[in-house]
Formats: structure tokens, sequence, C-alpha cells
């Protein structure tokens, strides 16, 4: 009897794939093209306010101390790994993904909008105010990305076959690149014409322009109908679950691993355009510069990290690129001219966007279907430990050297370290697939 019912159970299974797979096709073109024009907005409304190059700036322009400018890029990702462990369980029960992502979108979208109004009316009445606003405004997109970030992957793995990810990724950020080389010019036309915070305050609000748009084009995602997991955990079993899956999975593992060690970029990378403005004397306007830079090197990176992603796996190309940032990172400590420093950027736009392509295939494809969420929630987890590990080093190394070289070559050596695990994952996809 209970054989009949477990193979009643692997036919009805069988069937609800057949059938999701035959809708993953029906759909497949206005999804995928729904999901790379909303990233692709979603991205042009980053270029104004890059993690990388203006927020440290900002922050420092600001009177903000040395670790809140070494702590600042990590905040979004900080704030997005908190609650994946907590929402997972939740999250699997849900035949439907995309209702609780749209809920969350509103205010992951809006919470760069206090920080707008603060450096425009209030940054010199209230100082303090207006650097905690800026601050926590990452957190706070990163923290409502997190509740919904599990159903978000699960939802782009469910509306796109395994086999086209890492194109779709690319183009997300391929139309952002091309975008946001406007973003750049407009970022230094308006840096280089606004004095004091008006200009970063100019900034924020069309970002925030851009970060609505986006979530209209979301709203045309058609979710595609995969029942979910038949046994559901509470939050207790799901976390003793997960603890399993750390326990008996080597692979995934090794994976943890090389995640945690990619957070080493984080202890040169909020201070590379302080040191660039420092070493050039130029004007803020120059960061406009820095951050076309950083997407003529993202629009390479992702075109060769989309075409190789698909046709041959992540890992080979993942390795290169985490490899590549301590390129990026040790130009950027003996740079002493434009040209150089652009180039730098260039690296670093590369290596950003061909690991955030390559990095969300193999994440994607690793986890068995029915726990991905779970595995996707581990990565996610992982985070906020080695964010806030590598922003403490990055200040420590700043205050003890007084300069750019000790952070960079930390971080140059984490990169390698972490090329070096990637090489050890196993290749989820089956060579006659590639």
């Amino acid at each position: 009897m209970i054989v009949d019912e477990d193979a009643h159970e692997l036919d009805r299974q069988a069937c609800d794939s057949q059938a999701h797979q035959a809708e993953v096709q029906r759909f497949f073109h206005r999804n995928y093209a729904a999901h790379v024009i909303e990233g692709g907005v979603l991205g042009i409304g980053w270029s104004f306010i890059s993690l990388e190059t203006i927020l440290p700036a900002l922050v420092h322009k600001l009177g903000g101390p040395t670790w809140m400018i070494s702590l600042a890029p990590a905040l979004l990702w900080i704030g997005i790994s908190l609650p994946s462990l907590f929402v997972a369980h939740t999250i699997e029960r849900l035949r439907w993904k995309k209702p609780i992502t749209v809920v969350f979108a509103f205010p992951m979208r809006a919470a760069f909008l206090p920080a707008a109004v603060c450096l425009l009316l209030f940054s010199r009445s209230h100082p303090a105010l207006t650097l905690w606003a800026v601050i926590l405004a990452p957190f706070v997109n990163g923290l409502f990305c997190g509740l919904s970030f599990p159903a978000w992957m699960e939802l782009v793995a469910k509306t796109i076959p395994g086999n086209k990810l890492s194109s779709m990724f690319a183009a997300r950020l391929i139309v952002a690149g091309i975008g946001g080389f406007a973003g750049g010019a407009a970022t230094a036309a308006i840096l280089g014409h606004w004095s004091g915070t008006t200009g970063y305050g100019i900034l924020y609000l069309i970002a925030s322009g851009f970060f609505a748009v986006s979530l209209l084009v979301y709203l045309c995602v058609r979710e595609t109908n995969l029942p979910p997991r038949h046994e559901t955990l509470g939050l207790r079993e799901s976390l003793l679950e997960m603890r399993s899956i750390v326990r008996t999975d080597r692979n995934f593992v090794c994976f943890l691993w090389a995640r945690t060690l990619i957070a080493g970029a984080f202890i040169a990378m909020p201070f590379m355009s302080l040191r660039a403005l420092e070493v050039l004397r130029c004007d803020e306007g120059m960061l406009g510069f820095f951050v076309m830079a950083m997407l003529a090197g993202a629009l390479a990176g992702n075109i060769l990290a989309g075409l190789w992603g698909d046709k041959r796996g992540a890992k080979t190309p993942l390795t290169a690129a985490v490899a590549l940032y301590a390129v990026a990172f040790l130009l950027a400590a003996f740079a002493t001219n434009r040209i150089a420093f652009l180039a730098a950027f260039f690296f670093l736009g590369f290596c950003r966007d061909s690991l955030g392509v390559l990095f969300a295939t193999l994440n994607a494809e690793l986890p068995p279907p029915a726990l991905r969420v779970r595995y996707m929630s581990l990565t996610s987890a992982l985070a906020a430990p080695s964010m806030l590990a590598a922003a403490l080093i990055g200040t420590l190394a700043k205050t003890i050297s007084g300069g750019f070289l000790l952070p960079a070559i930390l971080a140059a050596c984490t990169m390698l370290a972490a090329a070096g695990i990637i090489h050890r994952v196993n290749e989820p996809r089956p060579a006659r697939s590639r």
C-alpha cells in the first residue's frame, strides 16, 4: 500500500513537472524580456548612486569615519542576508512566489527617498541625520530585498530554463550598462554643476525614479505554476535541515567557503574612489567617469559571462572573474594617472558583473530543485558575517597603514584564495548539455 502511494506521488510529481516545463516554454519570451528589462532599468538607477564609487565619496563628504566608509558599500548585502534563513520555510510553502516579491518591492525601491530629502533640505541644519539617512538607505533596501530574495530567485528559476539563466542575468546587466553610460555622464555633469550635497540629492531622486519604473516592468512577469515541495517544515525543522545540508553536501560547502572569501573584495573596494580623487586631485565630477569605466568593464564581463555560462557552465569563468579582482585592486594601489585608475575601475566593473552573472547561475544550478530555496538562503545568510568581517579588516588595515596599499593586498589575497576554492567545486551541468 505504501509502495503504491509512493508510486502515485512520483507519477503526480512527474506530471506536474512536465506541465510546468510546457508552461515555461509557452511564456519564455515574455518572461525573459520582462526579467531583462526590469533588471536593466533597476541597474540604470543604481548607476546614479553607485555603491562602489558614489556612496563612499558621499559618506566621506558628510564627515563619516573610516569604519562607516568601509561598511557603507556592504550594507546592501548585509541587509539582504539577514532575513534569508528565517523566511525560507515560509516561502517554500507558497505555490506562487511573485506576490510576496511585489509586496516587499515597494518599500525596497522607496528606501532612498528619505536620503534624497535629507541631502536636498537638511544636510546643513542636520548633518548627522543626513549622514545616517544615507548610510541606512542601502541597508533598508537590502533588508526588504532579503525578505523576498529567496522567493525572487525561485521565481527566476521557475520561469527561465537553466541553460538560459546565464544569458538572462547577463542581458539584465548589459541593458543596465548601456543605460548606465548616460547615467555616468549625467552624474559627472550633476556633481560638477551642483556643489555641496545638492548634486547627490538629485542623483538619489533620479535613482528612485528608475527604481519605480523597474517595478512596473516587473509586474509583467508571468509566474509559471509549479507546485511547492510536498513536505513542509516549520522554522526549527527547516534550520535543522539546513544544518544537515552543510554536513552532507561537501560540494556546496566548498561553494559556501568561496562565497565567504569573495566578500574580501569589500576590504579595499570602499577606498578605491577616495584614493583616485586624492591622487588625481580632481573634483567629484570625476566619479561619473569612474562609473562609466566600471560600466564599460561590466558590459564586457556580462557578454563573456552570458555566452560562456550558457554554453559551458559557470564554474570556470567564475574562477577567472574572481581571480581578476586582484588585478583591479593592485592596479588601483599603484596607479598615478587617470588612465591607470580608469583601467582599474574597468576591471572592477568587469569582475563585479561577470561574478554576479556566474555566481547567480551556479547558485541556481547547484541545489536540488526541491531544496533550492533553502540552499539559496544558506548562501545569502553568509553575506552578513562575511561582509562585516571584510569591513572590519578594511577599517583596521586603512587605519594602521594610513593608505590603500595594505587593504588592496589583503583583498587581492582573499580573492585569489576564493578562486582556488571555486576551482574545486564540481560543475553541476552535465557535459552533454554544455
